[in-house]
């Protein structure tokens, strides 16, 4: 429930974030966020952070990677072929996920007694691909502004009447 209230109300001011100071900002900052989070919650052993504090601030940092990246690839698409896009971005996330379910076992492993190990190594993997997406975002948000400027430039001008 904590989780699931934090989420609902970063989500509301990530969206105000996007708006002022752009999606690839914003993205960094749910980045950097994540990034504290997991390094504080499962790298330090024992954990830095008590998981009532670390779990609504995990899910702030990966609702808020959403809202910057779902408005900035909603514009990559010219309008008549933006569902198409979409249900391809989504399927290719989707495979994505998949794929990093599927390397977790391998991953981690177990004790005898049950105790779970591996979890930093796993966890130091996610945080480094996570930093390697805000360039990425940078350039396509400088790429689809380019585009956009383009497309802006090439509409005829309505001549008054």
């Amino acid at each position: 429930l904590l989780g699931g209230a934090a989420s609902f109300v970063g989500m509301q001011v990530m969206g105000g974030m996007v708006d002022r100071i752009g999606a690839s900002r914003s993205y960094l900052l749910s980045c950097i966020l994540l990034v504290m989070v997991l390094g504080l919650w499962f790298v330090a052993i024992p954990p830095l952070v008590p998981v009532l504090l670390a779990f609504p601030l995990f899910m702030v940092a990966m609702s808020g990677r959403n809202i910057p990246f779902q408005t900035l690839t909603s514009r990559v698409p010219p309008i008549a072929q933006r569902a198409q896009y979409m249900a391809l971005s989504t399927a290719t996330a989707q495979a994505a996920a998949s794929l990093g379910a599927s390397v977790g076992p391998l991953l981690l492993g177990a004790t005898a007694e049950g105790h779970i190990v591996g979890l930093p190594r796993t966890c130091l993997i996610a945080m480094a691909s996570i930093l390697l997406a805000p360039p990425l975002i940078a350039w396509l948000e400088g790429a689809v502004r380019n585009n956009e400027a383009k497309w802006t430039c090439a509409q005829p001008k309505s001549v008054p009447d």
